[in-house]
């Protein structure tokens, strides 16, 4: 565990300590620095300003540690390639969505995504949509949405909250 100071004090982070997990520390931005401003003729006001650049926050994440085909500790089925999962896949999600999509890959730890989806009868393409492993598992979070996974319960399967997409071809 290690501590981190917040603007509510320090808080205690725990890190996972088994394989196939995954820890993902989002810094914060720049802190910030209360100022009282007077204007010429007018009364006293106070002023948040930060105390350096604003920057976006940083994802750090933990990489694939066994290779492709063993099966990690705590797991069922061997970790399959990116490669291995390309393909045309259909998908369907509920309330009402459903999708085509073709698979290619970057490696054995990222895959990218091109067609397109419906929802509710409204066309939404998917054009270059890349995700990447998380850690020692057959999940994929998308690249700009960490917290959506595309976990393969087979070459064949894929679940990720309420939808459910198969393999064609």
């Amino acid at each position: 565990s290690f501590q981190v100071n917040t603007p509510e004090g320090p808080m205690e982070v725990v890190a996972p300590v088994g394989e196939g997990q995954q820890m993902i520390v989002n810094v914060p931005a720049a802190p910030v620095v209360m100022a009282t401003v007077v204007p010429v003729g007018g009364a006293p006001m106070m002023m948040a300003t930060s105390a350096a650049p604003q920057m976006a926050p940083v994802q750090q994440s933990m990489h694939r540690t066994v290779p492709i085909g063993s099966i990690p500790a705590g797991g069922s089925q061997p970790l399959w390639s990116a490669q291995e999962l390309t393909g045309t896949w259909i998908c369907c999600c509920l309330p009402g969505g459903c999708g085509i999509t073709t698979l290619t890959a970057e490696g054995d730890d990222v895959k990218i995504e091109n067609g397109v989806c419906c929802f509710l009868g409204l066309p939404c393409p998917i054009s270059n949509e890349r995700w990447i492993r998380k850690g020692d598992t057959n999940g994929f979070y998308k690249d700009d949405e960490p917290s959506s996974v595309d976990v393969f319960t087979s070459r064949t399967s894929i679940c990720n909250g309420p939808s459910c997409s198969r393999r064609l071809c």
